[in-house]
């Protein structure tokens, strides 16, 4: 009786626990699945409120090969407030680090210092995502009311 339940029960119980754990795993993956089904339905449902949002999104980010548009704004803003400016685009990085890729811009601008606030505050509320990674002010040589400010500022492109 002894070597019957070692040599014939023995065995049945060990695999009957291991497929248990198999179906268990599979379940699990199985309710996993269905969740995520359920969400995509869900997503899918709600898609027409999202893209709106999306496209705003999309809005954010400069077009890389070709930036007239965002060039055109700062231009814009500088006249604006009454600066003299000039725009150099420096780099295109797509780095690690970076979870965007972005474009830096070197802008050099002249004029009264209160114009050189509002330009700032106009970037700072611009449809565009700036940061702003150096500033230099310095007074001008020629004129004793004006600055010289040097700006380098990295905008995320698409």
């Amino acid at each position: 009786i002894l070597l019957l339940v070692f040599f014939g029960v023995y065995p049945l119980l060990s695999q009957i626990k291991e497929e248990s754990e198999n179906f268990i795993s599979q379940r699990n993956r199985l309710a996993g699945l269905e969740t995520k089904i359920k969400n995509l339905k869900e997503f899918q449902k709600s898609y027409k409120l999202y893209q709106s949002n999306l496209e705003k999104v999309d809005e954010l980010f400069i077009d890389s090969t070709e930036p007239i548009e965002f060039i055109e704004f700062l231009e814009k803003e500088a006249a604006v407030n009454r600066l003299a400016i000039k725009i150099t685009p420096l780099s295109f990085s797509a780095s690690e680090e970076n979870l965007w890729p972005a474009m830096n811009f070197h802008l050099e601008l002249a004029g009264f210092p209160p114009d050189f606030l509002k330009f700032l505050e106009g970037l700072e509320s611009s449809p565009y995502l700036i940061e702003i990674l150096n500033l230099n002010l310095r007074k001008d040589a020629e004129f004793k009311n004006n600055v010289v400010a040097t700006l380098l500022i990295k905008t995320y492109t698409k």
